[in-house]
């Protein structure tokens, strides 16, 4: 019964997320930067219209148990949801564009916790920034 248990327990859900800095910076057009947590575990940065794989944010669950939420510390988003646990049934993407000169930048945590509880078990600071140079 014992190897069973360790056995059992190794498929236990594991929660990650780490610190990102994700930056788009173009001559012309619109520059996107985004932060992507997909229904299928996945964490992507996302540079214009490419995503990138970052790491995998939930290892041996199902992301229809789990929620997020981004709250913004500075900047705001262009788009995606500020403020409101999300389930991760559906993927959920936090980005900012920016299509003038400029700089458009957000910085935001962003919190994972088991859907319903509205309670983060992991979280991490993201920033983000667009820039038309």
């Amino acid at each position: 019964m014992g190897i069973q248990q360790a056995f059992f327990r190794s498929r236990d859900p594991i929660l990650y997320l780490q610190a990102e800095n994700i930056a788009s910076v173009q001559s012309s057009g619109t520059a996107t930067a985004g932060f992507v947590l997909t229904n299928f575990n996945d964490a992507q940065e996302r540079a214009q219209a490419t995503y990138t794989t970052r790491f995998a944010w939930l290892t041996g669950g199902s992301a229809a148990n789990y929620e997020a939420r981004w709250t913004n510390i500075s900047g705001t988003l262009s788009a995606g949801t500020a403020g409101t646990w999300q389930a991760l049934s559906s993927t959920l993407e936090y980005n900012v564009q920016k299509s003038v000169l400029g700089v458009k930048a957000c910085q935001g945590t962003i919190e994972i916790g088991l859907l319903g509880t509205s309670t983060a078990l992991v979280s991490a600071t993201i920033d983000l920034s667009a820039e038309i140079a």
